[in-house]
């Protein structure tokens, strides 16, 4: 049985040190009893902002990967893994034992300070982390715990802790659920007035597209400028609405950029029709008719 805990993640030698990052055994790193005595410490003091400051020198793994230096655009190597954190609970002993019942939790110890929990969970699709962390999020608080937000960020650094009683669960399950963003809605701009076949055809699939959150234009010379296109030509000024409702699911969609881009496609005047749209979104099982092929 694959251990979801055996893989390797990048070490920083504090909070300060973004460049050169090592890679370390994440398993030993969880085990390692290395810098107890500063940790001790750090739990030891009471002043919030002194403990912050000893904590910060301590040197820290970002969990969910291999990063050539420490800012998300330098990831490398996904290691399928989320962290959480719970800080500041009255009971933080009886947390860890609250959480490690849940089948999806690989890892949960001790935070440096002592006074709130962290821990790991595997997940399905490393390319929809942020995806993942915000259904985590919403699946912890309908049990009564508040995770921290920032831990959605998948360079988020962990600071070497200390908890000789941490739960380790390898074989954890991997977790599944997602929740995207909501795309924001599309600018308004006057539809055209026709009552044409075509117009109905095309809005019976922005319709099947909205309900459904489907991209259809997520490769910009194969599909987005060809349907931009297509919808400029049919309808002139009257398709920038059309425009933007089809461009609205795409995670990269701006609007000002779809306007000018629309607005390039008016002037251009590309051979493509309105046959073009309805075969792209054909490919994405969508159809005149109300349904998905």
């Amino acid at each position: 049985m694959n251990n979801c805990l055996d893989i390797q993640v990048s070490a920083f030698r504090d909070a300060w040190s973004a460049d050169n990052p090592v890679t370390v055994s994440l398993m030993a790193w969880l085990t390692s009893d290395k810098h107890k005595d500063r940790i001790e410490q750090i739990r030891a003091t009471e002043d919030k902002k002194a403990r912050s400051e000893l904590k910060k020198k301590l040197p820290a793994i970002t969990p969910s990967g291999i990063f050539s230096r420490h800012d998300a655009a330098s990831l490398l190597l996904h290691s399928g893994l989320v962290q959480f954190d719970v800080d500041y609970v009255t009971d933080p002993v009886a947390m860890k034992r609250e959480i490690s019942k849940i089948i999806n939790v690989a890892y949960c110890g001790l935070s440096v300070s002592g006074m709130g929990v962290w821990g790991l969970i595997p997940i399905t699709n490393p390319a929809e982390h942020e995806g993942h962390y915000r259904a985590l999020k919403e699946d912890f608080a309908r049990i009564g715990i508040k995770i921290d937000s920032a831990c959605q960020d998948v360079c988020r650094l962990r600071f070497k802790s200390y908890d000789p009683d941490g739960y380790f669960n390898p074989s954890a399950k991997l977790y599944s659920r997602i929740i995207r963003p909501v795309p924001p809605p599309p600018p308004k701009y006057p539809r055209p007035t026709d009552e044409s076949s075509t117009r109905s055809k095309v809005e019976k699939i922005l319709s099947l597209m909205s309900a459904h959150s489907i991209d259809v234009t997520s490769d910009y010379a194969e599909e987005w400028l060809p349907i931009i296109s297509a919808l400029a030509n049919e309808f002139g000024e009257g398709g920038r609405s059309y425009a933007h409702e089809v461009s609205r699911f795409n995670q990269n969609y701006r609007p000002g950029e779809t306007d000018q881009l629309f607005g390039y496609c008016l002037k251009a005047r590309y051979k493509y029709t309105i046959g073009t749209f309805f075969e792209i979104a054909q490919r994405y099982g969508l159809k005149y008719k109300d349904q998905l092929i």
